[in-house]
């Protein structure tokens, strides 16, 4: 039901199958519209192969949402930890207000997005995500004119 849940995990990143589906701005729409008032969504978006952190941006920009991330570190020579890797979590909401609450904690810091294009049930990029993971954000390419047939 719109409007009434306090939190929503999402948790479907960790392999090499990306459900794009997942993070869509139609998707995104649908999470933000169930959320109560000071509801936030949890992302748990870890992966080997590529970084879904600046997807997840776009796309929560894209429909207003407020972002923060926080990136838990393993410690190996915890035995508690023992087995545990370093995960990537971003926290969304349908307001600033919402995420005041964490805020306080150092460990949760904003998350902005650049000006990539947010995925849509449209267009998305695995392989343009899968590039920028391994290289940094690849070239927009500029518009070239040709002149005196040249």
């Amino acid at each position: 039901p719109a409007g009434e849940f306090d939190l929503l995990l999402l948790d479907a990143f960790s392999s090499d199958a990306i459900p794009a589906h997942l993070l869509t701005r139609e998707a995104m729409a649908l999470y933000l519209s169930r959320l109560s008032d000071d509801g936030i969504i949890l992302f748990h978006i870890s992966n080997r192969h590529m970084n879904l952190a600046p997807v997840v941006a776009r796309t929560g920009a894209s429909e207003g949402a407020a972002m923060l991330q926080q990136f838990f570190v393993s410690n190996p020579d915890d035995p508690a930890q023992e087995g545990a890797s370093s995960s990537l979590v971003v926290m969304l909401a349908r307001t600033p207000e919402a995420l005041d609450r964490f805020r306080a904690d150092p460990r949760w810091t904003p998350l902005e997005a650049d000006s990539g294009r947010p995925w849509s049930d449209d267009y998305s990029n695995i392989v343009g995500t899968l590039y920028e993971s391994h290289f940094g954000r690849y070239p927009i390419p500029r518009a070239v004119t040709v002149t005196d047939g040249k």
